[in-house]
C-alpha cells in the first residue's frame, strides 16, 4: 500500500481503550548501531513538552459531537504505579518479540509486538521493530503502514534517519523507486551514513536514464498535484470536501472543525425567508476578486488522527490539497499538532499573478517513561504556490526550521532513573531563504547552530529539490 498527501493517515492500534491509562512513549533502546546499520533500528529519544495550538485547547461544547472532540485531547498521565505496570507489561512483549525475531521466528515475534501495541499504540520502538519485522517476514505492506506510523513517534535526529532508511528499503521492495530515494535523501539530511549514501548511489545508478527521470518526475508532479473540484467553492468547505472524498458507512467517523466557521453574510429582502445555511467556511487570504486561499481541517474519531486541508478558489474552481496528518493517540504525553499557519499573496516571479506563500509548523512531543523524559519537535516549513493556468501549482517548499529538546517528564525524586545520552539536550537546525524577486529564483542560506536543512543554494522557483508534502506522516 502506498501513501500520499492526499491520503488521510491510517494508526496501527487495537485497543484505544487502553490509550489513557499509559504514557510510554519511545520507551526502549532498539538493538544494533543505527549509525552504522541503519536497518537496525535505535530508540527515539524522549521528549519535551510543548503547548498544543488553540484548537486543541477548545472547550468542548455539550452537544454530542463535542463531547466526542474530548477523544482527540491529550489525557493527563497516569501515576507513577499505573505507568510501572504498563511499562513493565510492554517490556515483556517487546523483549519476548526481539527474542522469536532474532530466531527468525518473524510470526511469532510480530504476533508479540502487536501484543505491545495494544497496551500502547503510540510506541514509536515498538512500531519501528513492527515494522522491521514484516519486512524480514517478505509482507512489505504491512512493513511500510508499520514504519509510516512509526515517524508519528521518532523524531530524535539519527534514530528518525535509520527509520527512514528501513521504509525506503520496504518501498524498493513495493517497486517504488521514486519513494525510496526520498526516504534515503530525508535519512541523509538527518545524520550522513554510508551504508544509506551506498544505497541511495545504486539506486539512482538503477533508474539513471531519461525514461527513468522523466518517470521520478512524472511521480513527483501526481504526489503534489492539487485535487480540482468543479463548481464554485461551496460556503462550508470541509463538509462538501467529507461528503465527496469520504463517502459509506464510515463516513459517520469524520467531523468537521466548527471552529473553521464564521458567520455568513448574507443580505435577505423584504419578504423573502432567512437562509438556512447561516455559516460559512473562514476565508483567509483574498488575493483578488477570483481567488481566495484557506486551510480547514477535520477529525478522524477512529483512527484518532486529524488532517489539514489547503484550499485555492479560482474563479469557478475550487482545488484542494492534504499538507498534513497530525496524530491524537489519546496517550498522555504524546500529541501533535499543526499551529502558526500563514497564508500570503506575494510577487516572487516576474511578471503575471503574484506567488501564494504558506508558512506551517508541525509539532508535538513524545514520552519515554524507561528514563523519565520527554521529547519535543518543532519543524516550520514555507511552501511557494503558483497561482498561473488553470490549477495551482506548487514551487517549492523549505523546511525552514528543526528543533529537538530533551528534559524530564515527572519530577519523581523517589524514582530512579538512568536518562538516556540525549537527556538535557537542544539542537536546532535551520535555514534561510531570500526571495530573489527580480529573477524568481530563491537563496537559502545556513542559519541554524548545529546545521542546516535540505539543499543550499540558489534555485529557480520550480526547480528547487523539494516541490511538496515535506512530511512523511
Amino acid at each position: 500500500m502506498s501513501y500520499s498527501p492526499q491520503t488521510p493517515r491510517r494508526v496501527l492500534t487495537a485497543a484505544f481503550s487502553l490509550l489513557v491509562l499509559v504514557g510510554l512513549g519511545a520507551c526502549d533502546r532498539l538493538t544494533g548501531d543505527a549509525a552504522d546499520k541503519p536497518a537496525e533500528q535505535a530508540t527515539p529519544d524522549a521528549k519535551a513538552d510543548a503547548t498544543p495550538d488553540a484548537k486543541a485547547d477548545a472547550t468542548p461544547a455539550e452537544s454530542d459531537a463535542k463531547v466526542a472532540d474530548t477523544r482527540m485531547k491529550e489525557p493527563p498521565l497516569p501515576s507513577a504505579e499505573e505507568l510501572a505496570t504498563q511499562r513493565a507489561a510492554l517490556l515483556a512483549a517487546l523483549n519476548e518479540g526481539r527474542k522469536l525475531v532474532k530466531a527468525k521466528d518473524y510470526a511469532a515475534g510480530i504476533a508479540k509486538y502487536e501484543e505491545a501495541l495494544k497496551i500502547n499504540p503510540a510506541h514509536g520502538t515498538t512500531l519501528s521493530e513492527l515494522g522491521w519485522a514484516l519486512f524480514l517476514k517478505g509482507d512489505h505492506e504491512r512493513a511500510e503502514k508499520a514504519l509510516r506510523d512509526a515517524l508519528h513517534h521518532v523524531h530524535a535526529p539519527k534514530t528518525r534517519g535509520a527509520l527512514l532508511y528501513n521504509l525506503g528499503r520496504a518501498l524498493e521492495e513495493l517497486k517504488q523507486p521514486e519513494e525510496a530515494a526520498r526516504a534515503y535523501k530525508d535519512s541523509l539530511e538527518l545524520r550522513p551514513n554510508k551504508v544509506v549514501q551506498k544505497r541511495l548511489a545504486t539506486l539512482e545508478a538503477a533508474t539513471d536514464s531519461a525514461e527513468q527521470a522523466a518517470a521520478v518526475q512524472a511521480a513527483e508532479l501526481k504526489r503534489c498535484a492539487f485535487k480540482r473540484w468543479e463548481g464554485v467553492a461551496p460556503a462550508r468547505l470541509c463538509e462538501a470536501y467529507l461528503a465527496e472524498e469520504l463517502k459509506g458507512p464510515e463516513a459517520g467517523r469524520y467531523e468537521c472543525n466548527e471552529e473553521d466557521l464564521v458567520a455568513l453574510e448574507i443580505a435577505v429582502a423584504a419578504g423573502e425567508e432567512n437562509p438556512t445555511e447561516t455559516m460559512e467556511t473562514k476565508r483567509t487570504l483574498e488575493v483578488d476578486s477570483t481567488t481566495r486561499a484557506t486551510t480547514f481541517d477535520f477529525k478522524d474519531y477512529e483512527y484518532m488522527m486529524e488532517t489539514q486541508v489547503l484550499v485555492i478558489e479560482m474563479g469557478p474552481k475550487w482545488f484542494s490539497f492534504d499538507f498534513a496528518h497530525p496524530s491524537h493517540p489519546g496517550v498522555g504525553g504524546v500529541d501533535e499538532y499543526v499551529t502558526d499557519i500563514k497564508l500570503e499573496a506575494r510577487q516572487l516571479v516576474p511578471g503575471g499573478r503574484p506567488e501564494l506563500l504558506f508558512h506551517w509548523t508541525y509539532a508535538g512531543h513524545d514520552s519515554d517513561m524507561e528514563v523519565n523524559e520527554m521529547e519535543s519537535f518543532d519543524n516550520d516549513y514555507v511552501g511557494v504556490i503558483s497561482l498561473e493556468g488553470e490549477a495551482p501549482t506548487w514551487l517549492a517548499v523549505v523546511h525552514l526550521k528543526q528543533s529537538f529538546e530533551v528534559s524530564e517528564l515527572l519530577d519523581e525524586p523517589e524514582m530512579e532513573f538512568e536518562h538516556s545520552e540525549n537527556f538535557g539536550s537542544k539542537t536546532e537546525k535551520a535555514v534561510r531563504v531570500n526571495w530573489l524577486a527580480e529573477t524568481g529564483e530563491l537563496e537559502v542560506t545556513r542559519s541554524g547552530k548545529d546545521g542546516a536543512l535540505g539543499p543550499l543554494g540558489t534555485f529557480k522557483l520550480g526547480d528547487y529539490p523539494k516541490r511538496c508534502g515535506p512530511t512523511w506522516e
